[in-house]
């Protein structure tokens, strides 16, 4: 097996260097991937769990928002529904977890309604 990898030069220039994996050195890219593999595993599922603590924040601070807000509806402008449909849509069926400001059937409405009102290429 053959790996080529770039080298530089004194002069600023790139050349490449191709070298032979022995079985020795084989065996030894082998080891170093599955020592780095759990590490690099550790470090998502840190990084997962940090981003589920914030979602978590956030929700609870929503919801310490709502309650001090006096009216039991809040009206959206349409550029505030345009905002989270685009952001919604990212998210996809997971949104219905997430939803507080209004239920996910609004949401769904919200998307019909947006599409239906996109303006229709002309065939001409």
């Amino acid at each position: 097996m053959r790996i080529a990898g770039p080298k530089r030069l004194s002069t600023g220039y790139k050349k490449t260097v191709t070298f032979a994996l022995s079985p020795l050195n084989l065996r030894h890219f082998i080891t170093m991937s599955r020592i780095f593999q759990p590490l690099l595993f550790l470090l998502a599922r840190c990084t997962r769990n940090e981003l589920i603590r914030q979602i978590e924040f956030l929700k609870a601070e929503n919801l310490i928002l709502r309650q001090r807000v006096p009216k039991k509806r809040i009206f959206l402008t349409d550029e505030e529904k345009a905002q989270l449909i685009e952001l919604g849509q990212a998210i996809g069926p997971a949104l219905k977890h997430l939803l507080t400001i209004a239920s996910y059937d609004t949401c769904r409405r919200w998307v019909r309604n947006a599409a239906s009102d996109d303006p229709k290429p002309s065939s001409s």
